[in-house]
C-alpha cells in the first residue's frame, strides 16, 4: 500500500509543478475543428451507391489529401490525422453499421472534445421525424438526432451538416424530433439537405450526389477551417455551396427570376415545380438564425430561400422541420 501511495504523491507533485509552470489551461485538452464525412457504398447489395467512391475521391481532391483512396476509406481507418494541426482534424467513417457508425462518432466527442462540426453524410435516406434518416451500411435507420447525440459534449457550440441522400418515404417518431431538438440546445446548428432524389440508385449514381459535388467545388483546407472558427464565415461557406448545388439545375439566374416571379402562370407553373423539387433544403435553429440576423445577412438569407423556391421564416426553422415526415417543401 505504501508503494502505490509513494507512486501516487510522486505523481500528484509532478502535475501540480507542471500545472503551476505553463497553467492550468494549457493541460485541458485542445478544442478541436472537426470536419467528419460519413458514407457507405452499399456494397454486394442491389442497392449499391458506385456514385459514392466519386463523393469519397472529390472530397479527397477537395483537401488536397494525396493518400491512395484505399488507404483513407477502410472499414478499419476511421480516423484520418489531416495535416498534423493540433486543433484540426479530419475523420472518414466508412460501410460501417449502426452500431460502429455510432461508437465511432462517441468516441470523436470523447476523444476530441470538438468545439465546432462540419459533418457530411453520402448514402441512403429518406424522410423522418428528426429532419431525416440515415441508412448504415447494413440498412439500419440512423436519425439525425441519433447521430447528433453521438457527437454531442458539453464543449460543442456549432454543427453544420451536409446531408446528401434520398428525400423519401416517411418515418414517424415523435422522439426522434423531440430529441433532435433537446441535442441542439444553446448550439448554433445548419443543415443542408440534397433535393427529393437528388441521389439515389436510380439518378446520379454513377457521377455520384450533387449536393456533395457542390459541397467540393468549394471546399478548401483553409476555407473548412476558416468556417470552423467562425459561424459568420461558416453561413458564407453555406451560401457558397448553395449557389453550386443551384447552378447545377438553373443555368441562367436572371431567367430563373422570371420563373419564380410568373410561377402560377400555366407555362411555367410545371418547369418551376420540376426544378424546385432538385433544390437544396436549409434548416437552422434559433441560435443560428440569431446569429445571421446579428451579422446583417438576413436579407441575403431571404433571396436565397427565395431562389430555393421556399420561405426562410416559413420553411427554414429547424425545430419546426423536425416535427415533421416532410420536413421539406418542394413547391
Amino acid at each position: 500500500m505504501t508503494e502505490y501511495y509513494n507512486k501516487y504523491i510522486k505523481y500528484k507533485n509532478k502535475y501540480l509543478s507542471l500545472k503551476s509552470q505553463i497553467g492550468s489551461a494549457a493541460l485541458e485538452p485542445i478544442e478541436k475543428k472537426v470536419f467528419i464525412f460519413i458514407s457507405n457504398t452499399y456494397k454486394g447489395t442491389d442497392y449499391e451507391l458506385q456514385g459514392v467512391r466519386i463523393d469519397r475521391q472529390n472530397i479527397l481532391n477537395s483537401l488536397n489529401i494525396k493518400n491512395d483512396y484505399r488507404e483513407v476509406f477502410s472499414d478499419s481507418n476511421f480516423n484520418f490525422k489531416f495535416r498534423e494541426k493540433n486543433d484540426f482534424n479530419i475523420i472518414f467513417i466508412s460501410n460501417c453499421n449502426k452500431d460502429r457508425t455510432i461508437d465511432y462518432l462517441e468516441s470523436i466527442s470523447t476523444k476530441y472534445n470538438p468545439y465546432s462540426i462540419v459533418l457530411c453524410l453520402s448514402g441512403h435516406g429518406g424522410n423522418a421525424s428528426g429532419l431525416i434518416n440515415f441508412f448504415s451500411n447494413d440498412f439500419e435507420r440512423i436519425n439525425l438526432s441519433e447521430i447528433i447525440e453521438a457527437i454531442d459534449n458539453p464543449n460543442l457550440k456549432n454543427i453544420t451538416a451536409f446531408l446528401d441522400m434520398c428525400r423519401t418515404g416517411e418515418d414517424r417518431d415523435p422522439f426522434n424530433a423531440s430529441n433532435l431538438v433537446n441535442s441542439i440546445e444553446n448550439k448554433r446548428v445548419a443543415v443542408i439537405t440534397a433535393g427529393a432524389r437528388t441521389f439515389s440508385v436510380t439518378e446520379d449514381d454513377i457521377n455520384g450526389g450533387k449536393l456533395i459535388k457542390s459541397l467540393c467545388n468549394v471546399l478548401t483546407e483553409d476555407k473548412i477551417y476558416a468556417s470552423l472558427l467562425s459561424m459568420k464565415k461558416m453561413l458564407k461557406f453555406i451560401i457558397d455551396v448553395t449557389m453550386e448545388k443551384l447552378k447545377m439545375h438553373i443555368k441562367d439566374l436572371e431567367i430563373w427570376k422570371q420563373i419564380i416571379k410568373n410561377r402560377n402562370l400555366p407555362r411555367y407553373k410545371e418547369l418551376y415545380n420540376r426544378i424546385c423539387r432538385k433544390l437544396p433544403s436549409l434548416y437552422f435553429n434559433n441560435d443560428t438564425r440569431q446569429v445571421i440576423e446579428e451579422r446583417g445577412a438576413l436579407e441575403a438569407f431571404r433571396i436565397l430561400f427565395n431562389a430555393l423556391c421556399k420561405q426562410y421564416n416559413e420553411d427554414g426553422m429547424l425545430s419546426y422541420a423536425a416535427g415533421s415526415t416532410l420536413p421539406t417543401r418542394f413547391k
